[in-house]
């Protein structure tokens, strides 16, 4: 019997958890509490092929799976929000271990500003260019954060390859990850770059605040960056926005939609889209102003932040020494900006990271992205246990 089999067998086994592996073979519990055994040779001969399989071991006892690639530095005590109303710094006071500045001294602020000045100057340097898929996928089934969007989510963000990539290690930031489940790594960015717990929410409320301003001055921002989600990749057929929509459906299901609140994309209408947007931007400018977010605002402020480089904002702040500086005045000039340069070897060859996130050619609307059939994926490519991971997960 093929994998494939024994899935319809147990009729719900997708989504599933492994719960156990042994030296020949796998546990599987669907959510139902369907079970199955499944051996390698099962294995190889169903959806995830060798790939899958070579993570077994080969020898040994059997070992329980107590995290997911990439999350071994979590704190097994982090759990995450309850669905109710935090002051920020009440959030931040909620995450295990202790900041650490040497993990990302780029980032780490000793003293954060209330606010982040922002010209038009400024404003172009954090989006021009910048729109770019957010998920880079490769042919075996990983699926990445683009590091030139998010490079604070990995220990080595210039890596030549996607598959040479290591999630964060700093302890900070991974609980931050698991207490939003993991919907924002710009929170996670916030929660490892101050000192104490006032530094940080501060810090995530300038963020915040800056982003909302740069998309209202910016309304163009959704659609380039919708576009640049669309753009087909080499390795796969399967965009950017195919994950995204997958993941605004619950569990994966493609006939059951997550919550209003916490979908993303999926509406009726681009009017819906974009009315939703807006009214949700000026909720989370009201929210800000009154110290108190819920978890889904996370998710919000992570969304509208994939289209600005956060990561250079905070670098400047860092380079202005935090204090601030004159709004009518441009940021400080600083090197080449990383994210949208190509890195080249010796050779001056384009890598394979700059060749996956190049910048979409065509030139959709929003309302030819959401007419569009966005169903490509099916709820069975995405293991459960890994759709809510901001960094690195696996369709199967």
């Amino acid at each position: 019997m093929t994998v494939t089999a024994l899935i319809g067998v147990c009729q719900d086994a997708f989504p599933y958890h492994i719960t156990a592996i042994h030296d020949n073979t796998i546990e599987v519990v669907s959510e139902t509490g369907a079970t199955a055994s499944l051996t390698l040779e099962q294995i190889g001969q169903g959806p995830w092929g060798p790939a899958f399989a070579q993570d077994y071991p080969q020898q040994g006892e059997a070992r329980e799976l107590a995290t997911t690639d990439g999350l071994e530095a979590h704190d097994e005590l982090q759990q995450p929000f309850e669905d109710r109303e935090y002051q920020v710094q009440e959030m931040f006071e909620q995450i295990q271990a202790e900041p650490n500045p040497a993990h990302k001294p780029e980032y780490f602020l000793e003293n954060p500003p209330q606010s982040i000045p922002l010209n038009e100057a400024a404003i172009d340097r954090y989006t021009n260019g910048f729109a770019q898929p957010f998920l880079l996928l490769t042919t075996d089934g990983q699926v990445y954060a683009n590091p030139r969007v998010a490079p604070y989510a990995y220990d080595n963000p210039d890596a030549a390859s996607l598959e040479e990539l290591n999630n964060s290690t700093d302890p900070r930031y991974t609980n931050a990850e698991v207490a939003t489940n993991y919907d924002s790594g710009v929170f996670a960015l916030a929660a490892s770059s101050a000192p104490n717990t006032e530094g940080q929410a501060r810090l995530y409320q300038a963020i915040s605040n800056a982003i909302l301003e740069i998309h209202q001055q910016r309304p163009q921002l959704l659609t380039d960056w919708i576009n640049a989600q669309r753009q087909q990749q080499e390795a796969t057929e399967i965009t950017s926005l195919d994950v995204f929509i997958v993941f605004d459906h619950a569990d994966g299901n493609l006939n059951l939609l997550r919550h209003e609140n916490e979908r993303l994309l999926a509406f009726a209408s681009p009017d819906q889209f974009n009315n939703t947007w807006q009214t949700r931007m000026n909720e989370l400018t009201q929210a800000l102003n009154d110290n108190h977010l819920q978890p889904h605002h996370l998710r919000w402020i992570e969304f509208l932040s994939h289209s600005i480089n956060v990561a250079q904002m905070v670098e400047d702040l860092k380079g202005q020494g935090t204090t601030g500086s004159d709004p009518d005045s441009p940021p400080p000039p600083s090197g080449p900006d990383e994210t949208n340069s190509p890195q080249t070897g010796d050779t001056g060859t384009t890598s394979p990271l700059d060749a996956a996130a190049a910048d979409a050619q065509s030139e959709l609307t929003v309302d030819d992205i959401l007419n569009a059939d966005n169903t490509a994926v099916a709820e069975t490519d995405i293991p459960e246990q890994e759709r809510h991971r901001v960094n690195k997960y696996v369709i199967t």
